[in-house]
């Protein structure tokens, strides 16, 4: 079955699942350039997936629910989702599947189910398997809540034609679910001991900043420089979340789980950072939280639109008082440090 639409390598290859070719990737010559293709191999495999899924889990559940988005902020929405989509299933036992250890651990805090990470690649969960409700040997299998080329629709194509609707409350809908129903998240042992072992840094008087991140543009580092700098002035340390722990001359900075991490931000004096998907994680903390939007890094929405659909005010159970938010291309950036730096006792 040969299916044209984007083909986002833009090149020739194939995918293959247990030694299979399941999907291979294409670009047709035309007269005036090139047409993508993806051609999908046999349905069947389909089932070939579902049963492997099924042997990895390991013993019966009524329903396996199978994320296959690599968004961590589209997975933390589930946590504040699912609870409302169970009812519907009235199941007695089900777990939860995705492929990426971090949002395993994302979703362990939150959720009181069993989270089976799959060795099962993105790529395959989301061009094989259909937005929809599966059933093999018995278990009902539900894919979560739209995949890659959805998002890509959304963005590319609905919010650049004026669709006005929040992105969590799209999330929602296309969740099949009626509310958010809260879900606080639960802190290991281990790490809050992890935690609570940093002698680097002061955890009665910090800051977490978030300067990273995936889907919007970065912002000046002379911004964060000149902010981090008069943030220390008033007697604050500085954690800093990098990727992977790496240093940076901003602040602390160490390599931490995002259990670890959230439960760090959880205890600090505010959150300041670059709108991205962790923040959506910290939104559930009720800390002060400061947040910065730039466009849109995967679609020519503009700042103004970006904070429009991403507010963090639109997302549930965030304090709203105390959470502020900056167009970074359309404000003073000494103003915006000024305000943060100001809102620090």
């Amino acid at each position: 079955m040969k299916i044209i639409k984007k083909n986002r390598k833009q090149k020739e290859y194939e995918v293959k699942f247990l030694g299979l070719p399941i999907l291979h990737y294409g670009r047709l010559p035309l007269p005036n350039g090139f047409e993508d293709y993806v051609e999908l191999f046999p349905e069947s495999f389909e089932t070939t997936i579902l049963s492997s899924i099924y042997k990895q889990i390991g013993e019966k559940y009524d329903l396996v629910w199978i994320c296959r988005v690599n968004a961590l902020g589209e997975n933390y929405l589930l946590t504040q989702l699912y609870k409302s989509v169970l009812e519907k299933y009235k199941t007695k036992k089900f777990c939860f599947v995705v492929h990426n250890e971090v949002h395993a651990n994302m979703l362990r805090m939150f959720v009181d189910a069993p989270i089976i990470t799959t060795n099962i690649s993105n790529l395959v969960l989301n061009d094989v398997l259909q937005d929809k409700e599966y059933k093999y040997q018995g278990t009902v299998f539900r894919t979560h809540h739209c995949g890659v080329d959805e998002l890509n629709e959304l963005f590319r194509i609905k919010y650049k034609n004026g669709l006005k609707k929040h992105y969590a409350e799209v999330i929602r809908e296309n969740s099949n679910a009626d509310e958010f129903i809260y879900s606080a998240p639960k802190f290991s042992p281990e790490a809050i001991q992890r935690v609570e072992s940093i002698q680097d840094l002061n955890l009665e008087k910090f800051v977490l900043l978030q300067p990273e991140a995936k889907s919007v543009l970065p912002v000046d580092e002379k911004f964060w420089e000149k902010l981090a700098t008069e943030i220390r002035a008033k007697g604050y340390d500085i954690f800093v979340n990098t990727k992977n722990g790496s240093p940076t001359k901003l602040g602390f900075s160490e390599s931490l789980t995002v259990e670890e991490v959230t439960y760090l931000a959880s205890k600090s004096k505010a959150i300041i950072g670059l709108r991205c998907g962790i923040l959506e994680v910290f939104s559930i903390l009720k800390r002060p939280m400061h947040v910065l939007y730039t466009p849109h890094r995967f679609s020519d929405i503009g700042t103004e639109r970006t904070l429009e659909i991403h507010s963090m005010l639109g997302y549930p159970f965030i304090d709203k008082e105390h959470t502020f938010e900056y167009s970074y291309d359309q404000e003073s950036a000494q103003q915006i440090i000024n305000t943060i730096v100001g809102s620090l006792k």
